[in-house]
């Protein structure tokens, strides 16, 4: 309505009238009731790690340590990341509030440093984590497990697949948030634990930078606008959660 105000679409008044009408309270409506989004358990989290391929592993890792949200840690690229500091920078290509003219910095600790020096790649411009990497060293362990020999067919096959792979000029791509996703869910199945999605993982991430940073710095660390802030106290914020994942992350 307030684009259509805009557009002269609609009369002003509208919309007036309709930031006077008050939101659905708790218990007071036929509404359904959503479910408030609670942290992981960390012996879910557990159980689901030695299940996936160590790209997800890793994906996991960041999330808990630096609050990013799942596409943020899916679209990692090496130039988007500034490794002059101690606490390294990342500026993710694109992110959600992008839109609103807001910059996002996620700051990635040492421990989140090591999670992901493995998967730092020649290509600046390449995605870290690369399924296609994940499923050739899926393969490469079932071959590698296997009782029997492979047949001489099979050999030949897989040859001249690896030949057209490493012919192939194609950048590694990346994970989807849906494809994450479905590492995590299948991985959940396996292990017998109550289903989870990893944008849960930033309310574990927030969850702990707030009970020992407080609120404001848990903000800056997830991304969260808080309106009316002015620049200079956005500065200062950044500060603070900069040196809070230089301890936690």
């Amino acid at each position: 309505f307030r684009w259509a105000v805009g557009e002269g679409l609609v009369q002003p008044g509208v919309l007036q009238a309709l930031a006077a009408v008050p939101g659905l309270r708790r218990g007071r409506t036929a509404a359904r009731e959503s479910k408030a989004v609670r942290p992981v358990p960390e012996e879910h989290i557990d159980a689901v790690l030695p299940l996936v391929s160590r790209q997800v592993a890793a994906m996991i890792h960041l999330q808990i340590l630096t609050g990013m949200r799942p596409a943020e840690v899916a679209t990692m690229r090496l130039c988007d990341i500034d490794m002059r500091t101690t606490v390294w920078e990342y500026r993710p290509q694109s992110h959600k509030v992008e839109h609103h003219d807001r910059e996002r910095i996620v700051y990635i600790g040492p421990r989140a440093q090591e999670a992901l020096r493995p998967f730092l790649r020649p290509d600046p411009t390449g995605y870290l984590f690369d399924p296609a990497s994940a499923e050739a060293e899926r393969n490469a362990r079932r071959r590698a497990q296997r009782a029997t020999p492979l047949w001489p067919s099979h050999v030949r096959a897989q040859e001249s697949k690896h030949r057209r792979r490493s012919t192939a000029s194609v950048r590694p791509g990346r994970y989807t948030e849906a494809a994450y996703r479905r590492a995590i869910d299948r991985s959940c199945v396996r292990a017998g634990v109550p289903h989870w999605t990893p944008h849960r993982l930033r309310h574990n991430a927030g969850t702990l930078v707030r009970r020992e940073f407080g609120i404001e710095v848990a903000r800056v660390v997830l991304g969260h606008a808080s309106i009316g802030t002015t620049e200079i106290y956005a500065e200062a914020d950044r500060l603070r959660a900069k040196k809070a994942m230089e301890r936690l992350g």
